[in-house]
């Protein structure tokens, strides 16, 4: 295997990882703790959801957008 190869499979692992982690994060109980600690804050926790929100959905984006990216670049490839 060359050079070329350990790269496609370093990204697909990427992106299979970002969405596992997106996973974790929508299922874990991390969040709801964490924004229940914050609500008591001024603005009652809507930084907090909002900066998480985007950590999870940017991470779901990123998988799934490697994912599909990557498979295009190498069906064109092989044609």
């Amino acid at each position: 295997m060359n050079k070329n190869h350990f790269k496609t499979i370093r990204f697909y692992v990427l992106g299979i990882s970002c969405i596992l982690a997106y996973f974790y994060l929508e299922n874990a109980s991390l969040i709801p703790d964490l924004i229940e600690t914050t609500s008591k804050g001024r603005y009652s926790g809507f930084p907090t959801f909002f900066i998480t929100g985007m950590i999870k959905y940017g991470l779901l984006v990123y998988g799934v957008l490697s994912i599909v990216v990557l498979t295009l670049l190498l069906v064109r490839r092989r044609n």
